[in-house]
This record gives C-alpha cells, structure tokens and sequence, in this order.
C-alpha cells in the first residue's frame, strides 16, 4: 500500500460513525413523523402502514444516499474521519447508494427489532419472526450488532457487491 493509498477504515470508527448517524437520523424521523400527521388531522397511524413504512426508509434512504453521493461521508464519517469511496474512482451514484442501503438493511431491522423487544418484551412479532422470542432477552439486538458488524468489516461482501469502500482519511 502506498502513502497516497487511504487505508480501510477501522471496524470501532464505523461503529462509532453508525452511532452518531443513528442519534442525527432519530432526530430526523421524529421530525418526518410530524408530516404524516397533517394528514390524519393528528391522529395516530397504525403501525403496520405499509405506506409509512416506505416514506420513513425513503426518508432514511435520502439521508444516507445524499451524504453518500455528495461527498462520500454522513455527518458521523466526518466526525471519525471515515470516506465512501468508489473503487472506479468517480463519485458514487444513486444506484450504488440505494443498493449499499437496502444491503445493509436486513442488520439494521434485526437491530432495531432486538431493541424493540428487549424494552417492550411484550411485543408480539409476526409470523416466521415469532420464534426470535423465545432467545434470551437481549439475544435479538446482539445478532442485529453482530451482523451490522460483520457486513460492515472491511473488504467485506456489501463492498465487493458494491464497489465500494470504507477508508480511514489521513488527520489534516
């Protein structure tokens, strides 16, 4: 490798970047929350919406893919130092922003769900889900940290699939 070769960025930095992206897109769902409410004349909407559920992943999707093909870093990259970049040297488009998204996102659903269920365990999941249940509490959100773990080592598969890689930027 040479000097003018960025490095893989580390598995901690990810996970810390991940953190701090997840606190700033919280924040920015609960703010998108409100939009839907307009229409409802403030009522709540049931949960399983399956058209809320696609404005809130269009919504997580337009985060992350416009940090993603502006400048190749999310808020907590730059805080960690942490580059998207393309291998063909170009600037990522949308197409591999949305399919570096939706690989990713089976780890973080698991994630979030083994949140859900360890702070609510009276959460009844459906169908083929039910069985998750029945782990040891906590077990649900640990696979969904391991699998984001994993899928985000680097060189891994989403970035082989992808074309694209996680480097550490040099300090300025």
């Amino acid at each position: 490798m040479t000097d003018s070769t960025p490095s893989p960025a580390p598995l901690y930095r990810r996970l810390f970047a991940m953190f701090y992206d997840g606190l700033l897109l919280l924040a920015i769902l609960f703010i998108a929350s409100a939009i839907p409410l307009i229409f409802t004349g403030g009522e709540a909407i049931e949960g399983h919406d399956l058209l809320l559920t696609g404005y809130f992943l269009l919504i997580c999707f337009g985060f992350f893919g416009g940090f993603w093909t502006h400048g190749g870093q999310t808020l907590g990259m730059r805080v960690w130092r942490l580059q998207l970049v393309h291998d063909h040297a170009g600037a990522l488009n949308w197409l591999a922003a949305l399919l570096r998204f939706l690989s990713g996102l089976p780890a973080w659903l698991v994630l979030i769900l083994g949140v859900a269920v360890y702070f609510n365990p009276q959460i009844v999941l459906p169908g083929l889900l039910r069985w998750l249940q029945h782990l040891p509490h906590g077990s649900i959100a640990l696979i969904g940290l391991l699998w984001l773990a994993i899928d985000n080592w680097p060189n891994g598969w989403r970035e082989r699939m992808t074309h694209t890689r996680v480097v550490l930027l040099p300090k300025s």
